[in-house]
């Protein structure tokens, strides 16, 4: 047996999810899936940088040593000789 959805009368939207325009919660439930999309994708963007590259990243963007002290210690961890 498969699941009925909600509405019956729902549209196709652009990249083929469903979702309606017309009920409440059709366009965030779109827009849900493409924030989680996009995530997903600086997420795989930054797996592949090195540990020595995230914190260069870190330190352009808050200032040396600034910010972030969780993500900086773990990080430097990984570092073998910092």
């Amino acid at each position: 047996m498969t699941a009925q959805p909600k509405n019956p009368n729902r549209k196709t939207l652009p990249s083929g999810n469903q979702g309606s325009l017309s009920c409440p919660g059709g366009r965030y439930e779109y827009r849900k899936e493409q924030r989680r999309e996009e995530a997903m994708a600086r997420q795989v963007e930054r797996n592949q940088l090195s540990a020595a590259e995230q914190l260069a990243i870190l330190d352009m963007r808050l200032g040396t040593d600034q910010g972030a002290k969780k993500e900086r210690t773990r990080l430097k961890k990984e570092i073998p000789n910092v």
